[in-house]
């Protein structure tokens, strides 16, 4: 049964890309996701995350027009201690 607050949301352009929205790429490389034009997010499963992952994220983020930005390392323990926050 549906949430009666729950939002329809439907891809559009790609699976990549979560409506409203384009789709983001940076020469043959793109995000994980961007999420109604709001957040880009970026997934990694990595010993730890390096300044190229950050790069790579807030160069994907800048184009992109989104207010909010997720790198997300699945390889951690607990997953917050994966995640970093970027905001352009």
């Amino acid at each position: 049964m549906p949430r009666a607050h729950a939002k329809s949301v439907k891809a559009v352009a790609g699976p990549r890309t979560v409506s409203p929205g384009k789709s983001v790429s940076v020469g043959n490389s793109s995000p994980a996701a961007v999420i109604c034009q709001t957040v880009l997010i970026e997934l990694k499963s990595v010993d730890r995350i390096l300044p190229v992952h950050e790069a790579q994220t807030l160069t994907y983020l800048r184009p992109s027009g989104c207010k909010i930005g997720l790198l997300m390392n699945f390889n951690d323990i607990m997953l917050k201690d994966g995640l970093r926050r970027f905001i352009p």
